[in-house]
């Protein structure tokens, strides 16, 4: 590349770098179809992505009580079996 052509791109990019930066959107008229059709765009995209990371934490809060459940059923399995190897009961809980 010719290095006048290269001097010429760089001041170019410096002192209009907010013309060359802005998109149709973000420089046009906030009040035209296009930034009305992006503004939509992005709030159907933050949508779909709360909708996944809500089912995300609604499986792991779902994981986390089967846990806990399942603790607890090894736990009193394992009572239960000291019980038995003692030849006694089990106390009942009300």
């Amino acid at each position: 590349m010719n290095p006048l052509l290269q001097k010429i791109v760089l001041l170019s990019l410096v002192f209009w770098s907010d013309t060359l930066w802005a998109c149709a959107v973000c420089f046009g008229d906030p009040e035209s179809s296009l930034t009305k059709g992006a503004v939509a765009g992005v709030l159907v995209l933050v949508g779909i992505i709360m909708s996944v990371l809500g089912g995300i934490v609604g499986m792991a809060l779902f994981w986390a009580k089967r846990a806990r459940i399942l603790a607890s059923e090894k736990q009193s399995r394992a009572t239960a079996l000291v019980f038995n190897q003692l030849g006694m009961l089990p106390p009942s809980v009300n």
